[in-house]
């Protein structure tokens, strides 16, 4: 069984027009209305709210600001816990981030002055190394001169002739050489000698520093091999000339005679080459001169005083 629909009694009068109203429904009314009152004085009537379609009041107008309205709680001010640790970690990401970034730019910048530096290296490398003299035919470069002797049928030494523009010097194989005189010349001119590849990183680094604390070159960084090559390949203007392109000149010429020949050949080589004053060249010579003795025969006192 069904009922009547009620009707709200709200609605009819919304829908219903008034008497005075010029035909409008009370949800046109203003509701602010004001009339005359006796005496002149507006007085303000009780004017319902006004409604929407759907029966629900409309806001109504405010002659007033409402001072109160804009203020702000006490607690807006108070920092919230989750806020306390999300900013911390916020702040901590965004230095992470850009510390990572200045980090790429370093190792960009770095690997670019990398890359500079090594095409230069290589660029003044083969710049260097197209004006220096050959390797193959060292042996060709060494002295030429030797002491001539003549002996009696029996052996025995009569006269020993030597070229007045250059010295005594009699080439010996380093079979022939006094193990002493090796280990000697080895501590004294080259320590590391059959490690390096003709020159020595280590010396030449601090040789550098040695020279530039006291402004002069005051220490050298000359391998045996250097010197060998300083000997034999250099001229001698170049040979008495105090540069740095000269030392990177005899590095690179240790260098390759290193890889052309061995070590004990350059040693050889060497011994032989050698000025031990008193117009001695070699190592034979300068045994004969000082001791009376061959190569061989030398001892370790004698070794050590021929070295330094």
């Amino acid at each position: 069984m069904t009922t009547p629909t009620q009707r709200n009694p709200i609605d009819d009068e919304s829908h219903e027009p008034e008497s005075g109203e010029s035909g409008l429904t009370r949800a046109q009314v203003p509701q602010n209305s004001q009339t005359i009152a006796p005496g002149g004085a507006p007085s303000r009537r009780h004017v319902p709210p006004a409604l929407d379609k759907n029966g629900s009041p409309l806001p109504q107008r405010v002659d007033e600001v409402d001072l109160n309205a804009t203020s702000v709680t006490p607690a807006a001010y108070q920092v919230s816990h989750t806020q306390s640790t999300t900013r911390p970690k916020h702040k901590h990401r965004k230095a992470l981030g850009c510390f990572l970034r200045g980090l790429i730019v370093v190792l960009f910048v770095a690997v670019a002055v990398l890359l500079l530096g090594t095409a230069y290296a290589i660029y003044t490398y083969y710049s260097i190394a197209s004006t220096l003299p050959a390797v193959d035919d060292l042996k060709e470069h060494t002295s030429q001169f030797e002491t001539t002797r003549i002996f009696d049928r029996d052996g025995r030494l009569l006269y020993e002739l030597n070229d007045p523009n250059a010295g005594r010097r009699t080439y010996v194989p380093l079979d022939k050489i006094s193990p002493v005189v090796l280990a000697a010349t080895l501590a004294t001119e080259d320590q590391n000698f059959y490690s390096h590849p003709g020159f020595d990183p280590t010396a030449i680094i601090r040789a550098f520093i040695q020279n530039t604390s006291e402004g002069g070159i005051v220490s050298g960084a000359s391998t045996i091999t250097q010197q060998l090559a300083r000997m034999l390949l250099l001229s001698p203007e170049e040979r008495s000339e105090q540069s740095y392109m000269r030392k990177v000149r005899e590095a690179m010429l240790a260098a390759e005679i290193t890889r052309r020949f061995t070590k004990d050949e350059i040693l050889e080589l060497y011994l032989n080459e050698a000025y031990y004053g008193n117009i001695a060249y070699g190592i034979e010579a300068a045994a004969e001169t000082y001791f009376n003795a061959t190569a061989d025969q030398l001892s370790f006192s004698q070794a050590a005083f021929l070295a330094f």
